[in-house]
């Protein structure tokens, strides 16, 4: 089955790493600009070796880090925008994968550092 679905959005992903608020606020610009809606995006990189005893708890861990990763950069929107509509989704995945597999349509696509 292939998805054909629009995507009427901006496009986000999200690094857990380190935060930047100036990608982040051009991303916000674009889709106000546009009138679309911000979709932040993560990736949870598959673990390597997955049969390590440890490995349940390290995916646990990065996806806890994926997910506060993905409110903090909520919180930057809302401290910027409180009006631009944000979803966000945490994906099984290569984090470039995951993003460029939301992007559909008319829509925007860039990556930002944030967490």
């Amino acid at each position: 089955m292939t998805d054909t679905a629009v995507r009427n959005e901006v496009v986000v992903g999200i690094d857990p790493r380190e935060q930047s608020v100036p990608a982040l606020a051009w991303a916000v610009d674009e889709a106000v600009r546009r009138g679309l809606s911000l979709r932040l995006v993560m990736g949870v990189p598959p673990m390597p070796g997955g049969q390590h005893v440890d490995a349940p708890y390290r995916r646990t861990m990065f996806r806890a880090r994926g997910e506060s990763a993905l409110d903090e950069a909520v919180a930057a929107v809302r401290a910027l925008r409180a009006d631009v509509r944000v979803a966000t989704e945490l994906l099984d995945g290569v984090p470039s994968g995951c993003c460029a597999g939301k992007r559909r349509g008319p829509g925007w696509s860039c990556s930002v550092r944030a967490g």
